[in-house]
């Protein structure tokens, strides 16, 4: 039996709970967010961006690195998350990155989230279906949650931003956007003109002089990150650019930016998802927030299109459609769809008006995938022993003899020695702390070392055989003697004609040159 004295306690625990929600509402998509990139470190990129970081902010870390001593592109992550990298160990610093990264995620997402949805709980639910379909439906491999990189914040502020575009406080989402490009041009670049076709659309828009404080705020944080951009390319001669843009399309990232390459592993899948979205926003009309979610996504697959067809106009590489196809043009399209096939299907069970039976079915369904992708990323984990998905070893080798043996050169080479390492390794630097020769995972960005890079495997590497240990022995000293290469770290069998330093039951370090 309750009394009129227990009202008092019961508002004022009401009124915690509602000022708590939010708090708790962020940490519980923190939580999910964690589960499903929390891959040992370092991660598949992490290696790559934080080595770069790092060097950022030490010059003389690891010098005369082709990789590491290339223009910088996403100055705005080295200067702000790459400081990690300056006062904490390499994985410490991965380790606090992420947890950064993923809480603006996560406070963005629910911050979008609950525009749409405004329940508690909800956000996290719609969090994890959205990365399960955008790792099981993405056409050119573009994630959202991950290991810490450029594009993590990017997303997070892009989130956060959509949250006031689709409310149409458009000033105030178009700074978020703006810094969102300051993090990684084309994460932010393509968000805000997909969000030009949602201003566009708009029936009742607002006009384009009261978008002008959001316009100049955002156009001049975007710039921190257009700015790098224009100067991988500046007093550059053209031919050489041209050529550069046809290694990273063509060659380096294709699997990303050249539909030739990726459509017909990934296509039907995509295109289904497609197929079904389109066919619910026909059944289901949409107004408000919803609706501008709708013509954002369907900016995003236009985007892709316009990506298709110079692909498939350009069956084989060419200059033209390489300076076009360097903008990642299906890169928002693979965070886009996921993302509107769980808002369609989270908003109509919502609703208090929907048969109950309907509601229970898409919560369990949206509660499944994402969950069930949890359990298999778990599963991947425990079958993979935890180790890293930023190295993988062959049967040959072991990543904790890897391991050792990059340690072992960080501690007794100079440390302005060269190494030539395994190519097909992603590490080296991350342990080692030394400069290599090249790898295929440290491309550069500017034109003038991307053509050097290529250069560099094409002299050594044989286009089947990665491995030092299977090359041509004059080959390789002709390489050796060419860019003055101090070390070589190998597998141990077949031997090396050169001075043993040292070996595991995996890999071997040579010595090479005589004055070190």
């Amino acid at each position: 039996m309750s009394t009129t004295a227990d009202i008092p306690e019961t508002s004022a625990a009401a009124k915690r709970f509602a000022a708590l929600a939010p708090l708790v509402d962020v940490l519980l998509v923190f939580a999910v967010f964690a589960a499903c990139g929390g891959w040992p470190v370092p991660d598949a990129n992490e290696a790559h961006y934080l080595t770069k970081a790092k060097h950022y902010w030490e010059p003389e870390w690891i010098v005369a690195d082709l990789f590491l001593s290339s223009r910088d592109s996403h100055v705005t992550f080295y200067a702000t998350f790459g400081y990690l990298t300056h006062i904490l160990p390499l994985p410490t610093a991965a380790l606090v990155a992420r947890v950064i990264g993923w809480l603006m995620l996560a406070v963005g997402w629910r911050r979008l989230s609950y525009l749409l949805v405004p329940r508690f709980g909800w956000a996290a639910l719609t969090g994890a279906a959205a990365v399960a379909l955008n790792e099981r439906f993405h056409l050119a491999g573009e994630w959202f949650v991950g290991g810490i990189e450029a594009k993590v914040p990017a997303y997070a502020l892009v989130f956060y931003g959509l949250a006031d575009v689709f409310q149409r406080r458009w000033n105030r989402g178009l700074i978020a956007l703006g810094a969102a490009s300051a993090f990684h041009v084309l994460v932010g670049g393509w968000s805000v003109a997909a969000c030009g076709l949602v201003w566009f659309a708009d029936r009742s828009r607002t006009s384009l002089k009261s978008l002008l404080p959001g316009l100049i705020g955002g156009g001049a944080l975007a710039l921190v990150g257009v700015l790098p951009g224009l100067r991988l390319s500046s007093g550059i001669d053209p031919a050489l650019v041209a050529q550069g843009n046809e290694i990273y399309v063509f060659e380096r990232i294709a699997h990303h930016l050249w539909a030739v390459d990726f459509f017909p592993k990934f296509a039907v899948r995509h295109l289904t998802l497609y197929a079904l979205l389109s066919a619910w926003c026909t059944w289901q009309p949409a107004d408000g927030a919803l609706r501008r979610l709708r013509w954002f996504i369907a900016a995003a697959a236009t985007f892709a299109l316009v990506g298709l067809g110079i692909s498939y106009a350009s069956p084989q590489p060419s200059a033209w459609a390489a300076g076009i196809l360097k903008f990642y043009w299906f890169r928002l399209s693979d965070v886009a769809l996921a993302m509107g096939v769980v808002f369609e299907l989270a908003t109509y069970a919502a609703r208090p008006d929907r048969r109950a039976v309907v509601r229970y079915l898409i919560v369990a369904a949206l509660a499944i995938i994402g969950l069930g992708n949890v359990g298999c990323l778990v599963s991947e984990r425990v079958q993979s022993e935890w180790l890293p998905r930023g190295e993988k070893i062959p049967q040959i080798g072991t990543y904790h003899n890897w391991q050792t043996a990059c340690e072992w050169i960080r501690d007794n080479t100079p440390r302005d020695a060269l190494v030539l390492a395994p190519r097909p390794h992603m590490t080296f630097k991350w342990f080692a702390e030394r400069a290599e020769y090249a790898t295929r995972k440290d491309v550069p960005q500017d034109a003038q070392s991307l053509v050097e890079w290529r250069l560099r495997h094409e002299e050594l590497y044989d286009e089947l055989n990665p491995w030092v240990n299977y090359l041509p022995p004059e080959r390789v000293k002709t390489i050796v003697e060419k860019y003055g290469v101090d070390y070589i770290i190998a597998y141990a069998d077949p031997p090396l004609e050169f001075d043993e330093v040292y070996r595991n039951n995996s890999f071997v370090v040579y010595r090479v040159s005589r004055s070190r």
